[in-house]
């Protein structure tokens, strides 16, 4: 647990002391990814036109709101879900919902993908220090 909370907490930090590059203006590049990527043989659609930003090890942030953050790392290709407020169940729901949503797949497809759900003691006391799944897959 301590390992994949620090990874979300060395990205969280990693803005600050190291150089982000942005994600492109996707109006100006012409050298777009493709609409679809695979992942883990699903076929998804491609969040990373999407994403927030990069940091230099190309680990994608995909979304951060004040309720959670959702960050990959295509280098293990896991989906780290990080949620940053309570109550801890509403908000975990609604961020399996986003991740789904924009990965275009069915719930039982994202069961087949590496997501780790994890939360912060000072959000979560009572869930903090525990690594969970989609809850739809459990």
């Amino acid at each position: 647990m301590g390992i994949v909370l620090a990874g979300v907490v060395f990205f969280v930090k990693s803005q600050k002391n190291k150089p982000i590059t942005k994600a492109p203006d996707q109006s100006t590049t012409t050298q777009l990814p493709e609409a679809k990527l695979e992942i883990s043989g699903v076929v998804v659609n491609n969040f990373l036109k999407s994403e927030i930003e990069k940091n230099e090890q190309g680990d994608s942030l995909l979304v951060d709101n004040s309720d959670y953050q959702i960050v990959y790392f295509p280098k293990t290709k896991e989906f780290i879900v990080s949620i940053t407020d309570s109550p801890f169940n509403e908000i975990k729901q609604r961020a399996e919902k986003d991740l789904v949503s924009r990965l275009g797949v069915e719930k039982e497809e994202a069961c087949k993908f590496n997501v780790v759900i994890t939360t912060p003691r000072f959000a979560n006391p009572e869930e903090a220090g525990k690594v969970y799944k989609l809850s739809f897959c459990e």
